[in-house]
């Protein structure tokens, strides 16, 4: 994992720890919700494609509300 994703899934994971919303966070620490919103974004789908997901044709993919939620998804339960 790069450095800046490194530094987003830190920041992701202690939204999901503190139970804070993104919003509030993202106040907090000074950090556009935007960017947090595209890491969790981004970081979910590369850790899926890992994963031999098929992100075909229709393929949707609904957003949890915290990387807490995405943590306990059915598909990840099988790596703890």
């Amino acid at each position: 994992m790069s450095e800046r994703a490194e530094y987003w899934s830190r920041h992701l994971a202690a939204i999901a720890t503190e139970g804070i919303s993104t919003q509030a966070y993202a106040k907090r620490e000074g950090l556009a919700v935007a960017s947090l919103y595209y890491w969790r974004k981004r970081l979910n789908t590369a850790h899926l494609a890992t994963l031999g997901v098929d992100f075909g044709q229709g393929y949707h993919l609904g957003r949890p509300k915290l990387l807490q939620d995405w943590l306990t998804m059915p598909w990840h339960a099988h790596e703890r």
